[in-house]
């Protein structure tokens, strides 16, 4: 319950004004109508008993009237409660003033299903209920030390002794801490531990008036109880009305600020006092954290130092008595984590976006990191004695810090590569460590403070492990290395890859993360039936991406057996274990000095032979470009499979015959290839094998292509990633020598296109911006820009593909192209740059396109930024100096690392006249001996 406009006090001094003001009235009535009965005639008079009656049927009315005034006001001040600010120090709301107290108000408020009466007359078997608060004491009160031990033990016995008198809030505190006790070992709701919880929280409802009574140190204990008890029993209780409840008693009753005189002779009073707070504190920001909710009070409006640390003493063990204070040092461990936390996620999740971090020059990355490295630190302080239990529930709460800190926000709404790859690692770290917990055996299921809530949050990291599998699943599946971002002199590094605990490849461990995701849940919706919705929602969000990575996994397992039984080196492919994105890189227009050779046939086919032979399958064509299917290929009669990009093709380039006598016109295209260590791997080997074996020459009549399979991205997807495109178009160009810029084969798509050439019209026609729709910078860029994307979100992806084509040249491609590479199936063309046999261009170009591509994908998705705010966030990266955007623009792709590339690749330009990156290629000496032996003799 959120309580928040006046206060309870003005209230009631309204109410008695009023009822002042009612009673004067009904006393003037009440003597008026005395005074009328004496004045009047004799009752014998027919016509004056008229008129006794007429008067008595009036006041009849009256009083009926002011009934239902009452009724109705007392309503209005009930109704109230749910916007009044009810201060905790006023002590006359009690049931013996009223039949409405605080403690029916709240629990009119928190309750999700009423108890039942209590069924037995109280208290368990006195063993019974010694086991339940040792458990207690063991596992939960180390994390949340409310109370003395001592007053628990003392209550308890009393409770047993007939003749001991007990106050209801000691009687509240045992059967509380019973309760909690007993459904902390529940492992469904149907056992005896459940059972039990639910009746000792029965018998502690009967003392709720007096234990939640406003004004005392009691209520927030009382209250903090009754928090922990709901997040073990959702299906009863709303814990988030709850701590929002004791939160505000917390700050009504001044807890949230230390005392402005601390006498020495106060020291212990005032370590109960902040251990109290703290441990309201922890509850919030750990109940807030999970809802996505806001906390209820900001750091900035406490003034509370940490409980002192006494050094961690020892905890009994399972089999020990309970005997003597237990250490609280566990707690602290805790508030200093909860802090740290309350930190980030009021910087990152609560505060505007807009203001800059304080203390992080306005780089949300660094601040990042340094939250991370924080937590990291706060872990590596843990000290040795910590209990196991205990040590566990930590680890996994770091785990689960890590993964929501990364995620997207707000203040940092696109994800990086090496972000990904740490949300990935950390994700499967926590769940295979909770699946553990959950599915634990023995006769102590739950060795330390397990609630509904984590439930939640396994469903939030399954969730967020999806997402970076939808964003990058292929790289991340392929293993491919992502570079270790760079931190600025004195600022904290990025957070390091838990250590793996297997060498299974990564899709084996992905589909089985997911199964165990579900598998826990289902565990725990033995416990908790709200579990089995997150179950319920968690299959329907994941079926189709286990699915396709079941698929994956057996077209894997089946590459592999090929290649331990195939002895055709056409089809024993260099297949990784799963392929990162459905994309081929093409190196076009090598020509083959073969003196005079017609369409060079020959050489075609010496090149196709010499990637045979080194395992790598490849085929020779007769024609420029092809639609036919591999099994017709020439040299693939082996080859049982209908995608012609499954291998590499030596094609003839019809534009480049006769521009050079003696030369042939070669295009080389590959097949599809990861985007990780063994597709780059493989092209380098493609490349040196023809640079030994053939004298190559480049010419620039056409650029190197770079495919990315658009049937990784749905419809959506495929218009968002256009639109960036448009908006960064400009920049990609800034990258590429100055002679593309004007080369008819790649035009730009937001001057050449046919979309282009519709929004001129158009604005030709006085067609203007009429709104901005949900991008709110439209307002600030061309109209032209504005209107090709509101016609691109119209199209699907044939017609996107023809309005990319140029508007001039029938079916000719500008810089970026869509081509059709199956039923139904696209793939993004990048057609800027001239050709090239430097590995390092094509790797490097390639990573700028990817990571375009990967910043369109899985936007608006759960946890994703909305297509808007990334179109601002590149639209002011393309309004940069060209000098500034291009960095700036590999900075936002988590692409910061090439930078020094594109740099030398840039200065060599002012240097080239032609635009030709390798104008001739050096000949290894032999080469010559082993290419002629091929050649048929011309005379």
């Amino acid at each position: 319950m959120r309580l928040t406009v006046s206060s309870y006090v003005a209230a009631l001094e309204l109410r008695i004004e009023k009822l002042e003001r009612r009673l004067t009235y009904a006393r003037s009535r009440k003597a008026s109508v005395a005074l009328h009965e004496q004045d009047g005639p004799p009752a014998a008079e027919h016509p004056q008993d008229r008129k006794d009656s007429l008067a008595n049927i009036r006041a009849a009315i009256h009083r009926k009237a002011e009934r239902k005034r009452e009724n109705s006001d007392v309503n209005a001040l009930v109704s109230d409660f749910g916007y009044m600010s009810i201060n905790a120090t006023t002590r006359d709301f009690e049931p013996t003033l009223s039949n409405m107290t605080f403690a029916r108000l709240m629990l009119a408020a928190v309750t999700n299903d009423p108890l039942s009466d209590p069924q037995t007359p109280g208290l368990p078997a006195k063993q019974t209920a010694h086991a339940i608060v040792h458990y207690y004491m063991i596992n939960i009160y180390p994390l949340f030390p409310l109370f003395q031990e001592t007053v628990l033990l003392s209550a308890l016995d009393d409770m047993y002794q007939q003749d001991r008198n007990v106050s209801s809030t000691n009687k509240w505190l045992v059967f509380m801490v019973l309760a909690i006790g007993s459904m902390a070992q529940s492992r469904s709701n149907h056992d005896e531990c459940y059972k039990n919880g639910v009746e000792f929280v029965s018998h502690a409802l009967q003392f709720a008036d007096r234990a939640l009574q406003l004004g005392s140190v009691s209520q927030i204990q009382s209250l903090a109880l009754f928090t922990q008890y709901s997040t073990l029993d959702p299906a009863h209780f709303d814990s988030w009305q709850l701590i929002g409840a004791t939160c505000r008693a917390v700050v009504d009753l001044g807890f949230h600020q230390d005392p402005v005189t601390q006498g020495q002779t106060d020291r212990v009073a005032l370590d109960k006092r902040r251990k109290t707070f703290y441990c309201v504190y922890a509850l919030d920001r750990a109940i807030s954290m999970v809802h996505a909710r806001a906390f209820s009070f900001s750091d900035d409006s406490i003034n509370v130092d940490l409980p002192a640390m006494s050094g961690i003493g020892r905890i009994a063990s399972v089999a020990g008595t309970i005997t003597g204070p237990q250490s609280h040092d566990p707690a602290i461990l805790l508030f200093q984590l909860r802090r740290i936390q309350s930190h980030w996620y009021q910087t990152l999740i609560q505060s505007d976006p807009n203001q800059p971090i304080e203390g992080a020059d306005g780089d949300t990355a660094s601040f990042i990191w340094q939250v991370c490295q924080d937590m990291r630190e706060w872990d590596e302080s843990l000290p040795e004695t910590l209990p196991i239990g205990i040590r566990e529930l930590f680890n996994l709460e770091l785990k689960y810090s890590y993964v929501y800190c990364l995620a997207p926000s707000a203040r940092a709404p696109v994800m990086t590569a090496y972000g990904r790859v740490l949300i990935f690692e950390y994700a499967i770290a926590y769940l295979d460590h909770v699946y553990g917990i959950a599915t634990h055996g023995s006769a102590d299921p739950n060795p330390s403070f397990y609630t509904y809530h984590d439930a939640l949050r396994v469903f939030f990291m399954g969730s967020q492990f999806m997402a970076v599998l939808r964003d990058a699943g292929d790289a991340i599946l392929a293993g491919a290395s992502v570079p270790v971002p760079l931190s600025l002199p004195g600022k904290a590094p990025p957070p390091p890859l838990p250590t793996r605990t297997s060498n299974e490849d990564n899709l084996t461990r992905s589909i089985r993360c997911l199964e165990r995701v579900k598998v826990t849940l289902q565990k725990y919706g033995e416990r908790w039936l709200d579990a089995q919705s997150l179950l319920q929602s968690f299959d329907t969000l994941s079926e189709g991406l286990i699915k396709d990575l079941k698929a994956k996994q057996q077209q894997a397992m089946g590459a592999r057996a090929s290649i331990g039984t195939s002895k055709d080196p056409v089809i024993s492919e260099l297949a990784p274990s799963s392929c990162i994105m459905r994309r081929f890189l093409v190196s076009e227009e090598e020509q083959v000095d073969i003196l005079g050779m017609t369409e060079g046939y020959s050489a075609r086919k010496h090149i196709a032979s010499l990637l045979r032979e080194a395992a790598i399958p490849a085929v020779h064509l007769d024609i420029h470009e092809t639609d036919r299917d591999a099994s017709d290929l020439p040299g693939a009669e082996a080859l049982e499979m209908a995608d012609p990009y499954a291998v590499w093709r030596v094609k003839s380039e019809y534009f480049c015959m006769g521009l050079d006598p003696g030369c042939v016109g070669l295009e080389l295209s590959s097949r599809k290839l990861p985007a990780n260590k063994l597709g780059f791997a493989e092209l380098d080997q493609v490349l040196r094998l023809t640079r030994n074996n053939v004298l190559v020459r480049l010419t620039q009549d056409c650029g190197l292509h770079v495919h990315i399979d658009a049937s990784a991205l749905d419809l959506n997807e495929q218009r968002q990633f256009v639109c960036l495109y448009l908006i960064t178009e400009n920049v990609l160009f800034s990258l590429c020598h100055p002679s593309r810029r004007v080369s008819e084969w790649c035009c730009q798509v937001y001057d050449s296109s046919r979309l282009a050439s519709k929004a001129n019209d158009l604005i030709k026609k006085g067609g203007h911006v009429s709104d901005c729709g949900e991008w709110p910078l439209a307002k600030d860029v061309p109209a032209r820009m504005h209107l090709m994307h509101r016609a691109i979100h119209d199209l699907d992806s044939e017609e996107l593909r023809n309005g990319l084509m140029q508007s001039y040249v029938p079916d000719t491609r500008n810089a970026l192209a869509m081509k059709i590479v199956g039923q139904g199936e696209y793939t993004f063309e990048f057609r800027h740059f001239q050709g090239s046999f430097d590995s390092a261009l094509i790797q490097n170009w390639t990573r700028v396109c990817l990571g375009l591509v990967m910043a369109a994908k899985g936007l608006g998705h759960y946890r994703q930024p909305p297509a808007s705010q990334l179109y601002d966030v590149f639209y002011r990266v393309s309004c940069r100096p060209e000098e500034e955007a291009w960095k700036c623009l590999l900075r936002v792709l988590d692409l910061g690392d090439i930078i020094p590339f594109w740099e030398r690749m840039r200065s060599s330009y002012a240097s080239s006249q032609d635009g030709g990156l390798d104008a001739h290629s050096e000949l290894d000496p032999g080469a010559w001996g082993r290419v002629s032996q091929y050649l048929p003799r011309v005379d």
